[in-house]
């Protein structure tokens, strides 16, 4: 039961392509890679600059896996709800013909 106590009649699975969903976390990865070894090389203020972007780059990279990996789609009366890490989109079914416009 979700937490405004509508029960989801239905939850659709979706199709993922894992090569999708993580190709631009792991370029942020290896970015990330590049900036903390550049870091390492490079002395001073500078290589802790890079460093420190490099951290938060890893960082970014975590939360886009985690965001992609959590989204799901639920069927409720009347209604669509799409969710994923920290976010809840609702999207109301209306009667009618599709595609009239």
């Amino acid at each position: 039961m979700s937490e405004d106590g509508v029960i989801a009649i239905a939850s659709i699975p979706l199709a993922r392509s894992r090569t999708r969903m993580l190709l631009a976390p792991g370029l942020l990865l290896l970015t990330a890679a590049a900036a903390i070894g550049g870091g390492l090389v490079v002395r001073g203020w500078e290589g802790i600059g890079l460093g420190v972007g490099g951290g938060i780059l890893v960082l970014i990279a975590l939360y886009l896996v985690l965001m992609v990996a959590t989204v799901r789609l639920d069927v409720e009366v009347s209604m669509l709800r799409l969710r994923w890490l920290g976010a809840d989109r609702r999207y109301a079914l209306v009667r009618g013909a599709v595609g009239e416009g």
